[in-house]
C-alpha cells in the first residue's frame, strides 16, 4: 500500500472513530478534536457518505433563530454487527447496525458446545439478508480468552482449551472475547464520557455445563482501566482465583443460602476493589436481586466508589460483544504494522465489503 493510501486508511478510521463515539457531531468539531484541516476533514467525510458509511442530518440550533447545524452521524444501512453470548445449552444473540442500533434481540438452543459448529448453525438457519451487509462476529465466552489472536485458552464451562476461530461461513472475520470483557464494554458505551475507571461485576449460572462448575465460575468480572478494558499479561485480569469463594454455584444455591454467598463473593473481592479503587462497581446479571436483597454494598466498598446496577436485561453481554466487533473496525492500525489478528479488523480487509454493500442498497 502506498503512502498517500495509507495516510487515508488512517485519516478514514479516525473520522469514523469521532462519529462513532459522539453519536452526531459536525465536521469543525471533527476537525478541532484531530487538529486536521477543515477541508481535508470534508473531502474524507464526502468519501465516507459515498461508500454509505455515514450520513448528514440537521443538528439543533444553539440559538432560537437561525440555520441549525449540518451534523454526521454514522449510518444504520453502512452495516452489521453479530454479537452471540455462548454459553452451554443456548446462546444469547444481538444483531447491531454500525449506528449502535440494535436489529435483533433473541435466545438461541444449539446442540453442539462448540463455538463454531454453533456459529455455523446459527448462520445456516437464519436468514439475514434483510438486514445491512453482516461485517463482522464476536463471541462472548466464559472462560480465559486472547482476544489478540482468536483463541479460547480455557474454559471449564464448555469444556474446551486452546479453540481458535477467526473465520465463519463466506470468510466472515469473528472475534471472541470473554463475557465479562464484553459486559464492561456495554457498561462503558452507557457512560463513555464521565467514568474512566470501574469494576464489572456480572453472575450468570452455567445450569447445563459439562464439567461440575463451582461457585468462581458463576462469577465475571470485567476491568475498565482508564476508559479501556483491563486484559492484564496473560489475559486473566478479572478472573476469580482458584479457590472457590462458596461450596456451591449460583444454579445450585437455595434460597436461604443467598445471604451467604454474596457475603463469601464480596470478601472475596474486597480486596481487590480496595486495590483498585474503581469510580463504579457496577452489577449486572443474576447478582442485581441478589445483592439488593442481601448486602449493604456501599459498607463493603472503598469509599467514593458508587454502586450501580443494570437493567437486568438479557442482552448485555451480546451487545458488548457486537460493539466490539465495531470498536475494532473503528481502531486506526497502519497497514503493515499489525501486531496480531484483531489489528487485521479494518473496513479495508472485509471481505467483498462493498459489492454487499451495493447490492444492499440496490435491493432497498
Amino acid at each position: 500500500m502506498k503512502r498517500g493510501q495509507i495516510h487515508s486508511t488512517i485519516t478514514r478510521a479516525r473520522v469514523l472513530q469521532q462519529i462513532s463515539r459522539s453519536g452526531s457531531i459536525s465536521r469543525i468539531e471533527i476537525s478541532r478534536n484531530l487538529s486536521m484541516d477543515r477541508s481535508t476533514i470534508t473531502h474524507v467525510i464526502n468519501d465516507l457518505m459515498g461508500d454509505g458509511l455515514v450520513r448528514e442530518e440537521l443538528g439543533a440550533s444553539a440559538r432560537t433563530s437561525g440555520r441549525k447545524p449540518v451534523m454526521i452521524t454514522m449510518s444504520g444501512k453502512g452495516g452489521s454487527l453479530l454479537g452471540m453470548e455462548i454459553q452451554p445449552g443456548f446462546s444469547r444473540i444481538t444483531l447491531m447496525d454500525i449506528a449502535g442500533k440494535v436489529l435483533l434481540n433473541e435466545k438461541w438452543s444449539c446442540d453442539s458446545f462448540v463455538p463454531g459448529d454453533i456459529v455455523t448453525a446459527y448462520l445456516e438457519s437464519h436468514d439475514l439478508t434483510s438486514y445491512p451487509p453482516l461485517l463482522g462476529i464476536t463471541l462472548a465466552l466464559p472462560g480465559t480468552v486472547n482476544p489478540h489472536e482468536g483463541i479460547l485458552l480455557e474454559s471449564l464451562a464448555l469444556d474446551m482449551r486452546d479453540y481458535p476461530l477467526t473465520t465463519a461461513g463466506e470468510s466472515i472475520p469473528v472475534l471472541m472475547d470473554n463475557d465479562a470483557n464484553c459486559f464492561a464494554r456495554y457498561v462503558l458505551s452507557k457512560d463513555a464520557r464521565s467514568t474512566r475507571n470501574m469494576v464489572c461485576l456480572i453472575g450468570e449460572s452455567h445450569r447445563y455445563g459439562k464439567s461440575d462448575l463451582s461457585a468462581r465460575d458463576d462469577i465475571g468480572i470485567g476491568l475498565i482501566i482508564n476508559g479501556s478494558v483491563y486484559y492484564g499479561s496473560h489475559f486473566t485480569a478479572g478472573e476469580p482465583g482458584r479457590e472457590p469463594f462458596y461450596p456451591k454455584s449460583l444454579s445450585r444455591l437455595e434460597k436461604q443460602e443467598e445471604t451467604a454467598y454474596m457475603e463469601g463473593l464480596f470478601r472475596y473481592l474486597e480486596n481487590t476493589l480496595f486495590l483498585l479503587d474503581p469510580e463504579v462497581l457496577f452489577i449486572g446479571g443474576e447478582l442485581i436481586s441478589l445483592s439488593r436483597k442481601n448486602l449493604e454494598l456501599n459498607r463493603i466498598v472503598p469509599p467514593g466508589c458508587r454502586v450501580e446496577y443494570g437493567k437486568e436485561e438479557d442482552f448485555e453481554i451480546a451487545t458488548g460483544a457486537a460493539l466490539f466487533f465495531l470498536e475494532r473496525l473503528l481502531s486506526p492500525v497502519l497497514p503493515g504494522e499489525e501486531e496480531n489478528y484483531m489489528d487485521t479488523i479494518r473496513w479495508e480487509n472485509l471481505p467483498g465489503y462493498m459489492k454487499k454493500l451495493k447490492e444492499y442498497e440496490y435491493e432497498r
